[in-house]
């Protein structure tokens, strides 16, 4: 289903196509061997750099054809698959939920929505109730 830019859910829609469409093992099994060397012992900075440099040379370049809503929304996509790969380096078991969690709480982080971003995060005792993370979405 196409992303309506005009919709205020359409970061919410777009979030659940990524997540629905995100293959956990595909993505393990493309992280770079260095990366995944470089998260042992929990030093996850050195990974991050390598899947973030890799992320910058896969960018492509809008072509003339591209509509800028389309070459928007790629560019997201990209940036919602970068994180879903840098939370692969920790290890944990691959839970839908808790990557919706995790991307709500960080977008809205960096667009200094820091209460949102507080109740959305589910590793604060109160964090992490379904309103909260549709709230840090939107």
């Amino acid at each position: 289903m196409p992303i309506d830019l005009t919709s205020k859910d359409w970061l919410v829609d777009l979030v659940e196509e990524e997540l629905e469409s995100f293959d956990p093992a595909a993505a393990r099994a493309r992280l770079p061997a260095e990366a995944k060397l470089a998260a042992v012992g929990k030093d996850f900075a050195p990974g991050a750099r390598m899947l973030v440099a890799r992320s910058l040379r896969r960018h492509k370049l809008a072509s003339a054809d591209d509509s800028p809503e389309a070459t928007f929304l790629e560019e997201v996509r990209g940036h919602l698959g970068l994180v879903l790969e840098l939370a692969l380096l920790a290890g944990e078991p691959w839970q839908q939920h808790r990557e919706r969690v995790e991307l709500a709480a960080i977008l809205a982080g960096t667009l200094d929505e820091h209460g949102l971003a507080l109740a959305a995060d589910a590793t604060r005792a109160d964090g992490g109730a379904p309103h909260d993370v549709a709230a840090a979405l939107r």
